[in-house]
């Protein structure tokens, strides 16, 4: 809660800071405070400044009371010896200094006097304080400066609930009621007032509906809060349903709706949005793509259909086929719908045959290259069509030469003729792309795949070389990746000079990426008998486990990654072994309640772990199905 509110205070601040900043134009350099001074006070001050950063406070402050008795005239010796004060907290000589410069001041300035206050509430005089932020109210008479400097001054003690009544009798007494609207919903949003936050919100959107993408960034932060999404989407639909029309309001409710993962709701304002906007389907579209994106792919299905439904030409129907097929894609990806799950054809071949569609529908498609790549990845990750794969991709590369998804094409072939065992011919292919590329995430891809390519081939000096020279601006997943390499070779040395394991598990390591499983356990299961305890045989008997899943021999895969954090419990391993045993138990063989238990002993025995959100986020939805 003190984190939020700070961060609220700040965002105000922010806000008010930048509004100044727009009305104030420079137009050639201001003068500098040391332009006013001579060069021995110009010293002296520099002198205390250096004490000041250096919190040798003691110092600072007789040398700026010395400064400023004999400068009074210059304001910044005034401002950097209260700044001292209140550094150590002298607070009632921060006070006397204020009233001093009040008393020979011909005009009694706000801004000091609300200084005053806040000074007098830090040194725990409250009822003083109360009595002098009252006193600059009282001359404001709806001067929106005046409230708004003692606001600013009541956020700097905390004094939330203060500053809501100050903004709200500013509004009052200036006869302006849309005054201080980002403020007062930020200052209502961190005192848990959702409600009245989000009625502010809204009366802004009314003013300047532009302003919508402002308010979702707000609110992206508040519904963090608990309670804070149902009191909006109460406010909010409260709104839309007195005003049917306000288009801005109902585009916020259905993003809130997508927030609370209502997309059922969500899309049945969007039906309206597209009927306020001409039924020209763009928002029906659009709720499409973040709704696969979203995981809704229900909702996402029946949007793609309206779309293609009440549009049977042009421009939006192409990108709605285009989405339809990359949410079929996603939808197999994120079921887990792989070669561990047979299941996941029905999926892969719905977006197989869409991208397919699309290809003979639109020859001439702006993006024609980034389908066929899709249809060339499925092809050779999925169904594992090494000739269908090499012919499309070799098609892009040909067609498109030069653009990313030409690139895209080449490092795949390089893939596809490492998985056919043409190591020399993937090597080249992967210097020859990232020296072309030099510099990118596919550049270091590239790089990669060429260290895995002399890993397999037992060439421990070679892959070293060139992890050394990885660029180090990459991805977490591709750094994450090169770290486990470096370290499976520097820190697994042979139990002699041919470092046999490692080469042993090398060669079993590119059977595995070949899809060769049954290859890939007999090879683990002989370095296993030769070398059960090396320091490579918790990695060995890792593949093994995954090997056993891909063939299908599920019972036994269970087993392999049970027993792995029994026999290597200190091994980084055990905690993806774990999540993996509790995986098959929950989606290969339907055992719920062992599924969870799994779970949740990778949450006590590797609480640190990454896997973490991960394994909760499946207790989560099995305790919600009903497990």
């Amino acid at each position: 809660m003190i984190r939020r509110l700070l961060l609220f205070s700040c965002m105000c601040a922010v806000l008010q800071n930048a509004a100044a900043q727009r009305q104030q134009v420079q137009i050639e350099r201001p003068p500098q405070v040391e332009d006013t001074m001579d060069s021995a006070t110009s010293a002296r001050y520099q002198l205390a400044l250096g004490y000041l950063r250096g919190a040798q406070f003691d110092r600072a402050i007789a040398l700026l009371e010395e400064l400023y008795a004999e400068n009074r005239g210059i304001e910044i010796f005034f401002q950097k010896l209260k700044e001292a004060y209140e550094n150590v907290k002298k607070y009632d000589d921060a006070i006397y200094l204020i009233e001093e410069r009040l008393t020979s001041s011909l005009q009694a300035s706000p801004e000091l006097r609300t200084d005053r206050a806040r000074l007098l509430f830090l040194s725990g005089k409250e009822s003083f304080a109360s009595a002098a932020w009252e006193e600059v109210l009282a001359q404001a008479n709806g001067n929106e400066s005046i409230y708004r400097l003692v606001y600013n001054s009541l956020l700097e003690v905390r004094l939330l609930d203060r500053a809501i009544d100050v903004l709200i009798r500013g509004r009052a007494e200036s006869n302006r009621p849309e005054l201080f609207q980002p403020e007062l919903a930020a200052l209502y949003s961190v005192t848990g007032q959702h409600e009245e936050a989000m009625t502010e919100y809204l009366d802004l959107l009314i003013i300047n509906s532009r302003q919508i993408n402002f308010v979702r960034g707000r609110l992206s932060r508040a519904l963090e809060q608990e309670g804070a999404l149902d009191a909006t989407l109460k406010i909010t639909s409260e709104h839309v349903a007195d005003n049917p029309l306000d288009r801005t309001a109902r585009d916020l409710l259905q993003w809130l709706f997508m927030e609370a993962g209502d997309f059922a709701e969500a899309f049945s304002h969007v039906v309206v949005l597209d009927s306020i906007d001409g039924g020209d389907g763009v928002a029906v579209y659009q709720f499409a793509i973040r709704a696969a994106e979203g995981g809704a792919y229900n909702a996402a299905q029946e949007a793609f259909d309206a779309v293609l439904a009440s549009h049977p030409e042009g421009q939006l129907v192409s990108d709605a086929r285009l989405g339809l097929a990359n949410m079929h894609r996603l939808q197999a990806e994120s079921a887990h719908e792989n070669s561990h799950s047979p299941s996941g054809a029905p999926h892969y071949n719905a977006a197989l045959q869409a991208y397919e569609a699309f290809l003979d529908q639109y020859p001439d498609h702006a993006r024609q290259s980034e389908v066929m790549t899709h249809i060339g990845a499925l092809h050779q990750d999925v169904f594992h069509n090494a000739g269908a794969a090499h012919s499309i991709l070799s098609e892009v590369v040909l067609q498109y030469p030069g653009t990313a998804a030409a690139h895209e094409a080449r490092f795949n072939l390089g893939r596809l003729a490492l998985a056919q065992g043409e190591l020399e011919k993937s090597r080249i292919i992967f210097e020859q792309l990232a020296n072309q590329l030099t510099f990118g995430e596919l550049a270091a891809r590239a790089q990669f795949e060429q260290a895995l390519i002399h890993f397999y081939r037992g060439e421990l000096d070679e892959v070293r070389q060139i992890l050394e020279q990885l660029n180090e601006d990459t991805s977490r997943e591709i750094a994450n990746d090169a770290i486990a390499l470096r370290v499976l070779v520097l820190e697994n040395p042979g139990m002699d000079s041919t470092n046999a394991a490692l080469r042993a598990y090398a060669s079993a390591a590119l059977l595995y990426r070949q899809h060769k499983v049954e290859e890939t356990v007999s090879v683990i299961t002989d370095l296993l008998a030769h070398w059960g305890q090396h320091p490579v045989a918790d990695e060995a008997r890792y593949l093994r486990a995954q090997a056993l899943r891909k063939a299908h021999r599920t019972h036994e895969a269970l087993a392999a990654f049970g027993e792995l954090p029994l026999i290597h419990p200190d091994s980084p391993l055990c905690d993806r072994s774990l999540f993996t045993y509790a995986e098959i138990l929950e989606r290969e063989l339907g055992d719920i309640s062992a599924a969870l238990d799994a779970y949740t002993n990778l949450l006590t025995k590797h609480p640190g772990s990454l896997l973490v959100s991960a394994a909760r986020a499946r207790i989560r939805t099995l305790r919600e199905a009903g497990a």
